[in-house]
């Protein structure tokens, strides 16, 4: 028997009982009866990616346990919600300003605000504020992909209480735009 837990390391053959106990795959996604699996460790978190006639599948051990497996190509679409903007900023565009979480955990925001405020913002300002269950558990960085006012010198980065900032260079002028995204696995 070939445990796909066990002792299977690199690229396994999958294969069906009924091709013999000594070689039939255990431990396997239900319904599965021929693919290749490829097993990935690191530290002690290993990932099992086994391809089959219908499509992905992936399942990842901890020293806890094992998770269910996933199958990517059956993944529900997450469900988007609206961003809920800071005091001091709107949705540049309608339905602009969004946060996801996909059933693997991962975080995916994006937004394109104009600060609407007489009096600029500073060069640090928080323009949201994630939910619970949508935090990373570090503080997470990334890129702004446009601003309005200033050509470089932007970031976004999020907090471990959710809090979507930006970092200019410059203090952020009434009526500017700022545009970017950020993707993180959420802590919960």
């Amino acid at each position: 028997m070939q445990d796909l837990h066990g002792d299977a390391r690199g690229l396994v053959c999958t294969v069906p009982a009924a091709a013999g106990p000594e070689i039939a795959s255990i431990n396997a996604p239900p319904g599965v009866e021929w693919g290749t699996c490829l097993s990935l460790q690191v530290g002690d978190i290993r990932t099992l990616m086994l391809i089959d006639t219908s499509g992905l599948w992936i399942q990842y051990g901890r020293p806890s346990g094992w998770t269910d497996w996933i199958h990517i190509a059956t993944a529900t679409p997450p469900q988007e919600y609206d961003l809920p903007l800071a005091e001091g900023w709107t949705s540049q565009i309608s339905g602009s300003c969004r946060y996801a979480k996909s059933q693997e955990n991962i975080v995916f925001v994006t937004f394109k605000v104009v600060h609407d405020e007489a009096t600029p913002a500073s060069t640090d300002t928080m323009i949201a504020t994630l939910p619970e269950g949508f935090w990373p558990s570090a503080l997470v960085h990334s890129v702004c992909i446009r601003s309005d006012f200033v050509s470089s010198g932007i970031a976004v980065f999020c907090t471990e209480t959710g809090g979507i900032w930006i970092r200019s260079s410059q203090e952020i002028p009434s009526g500017a735009g700022v545009a970017g995204e950020i993707i993180f696995v959420a802590a919960s």
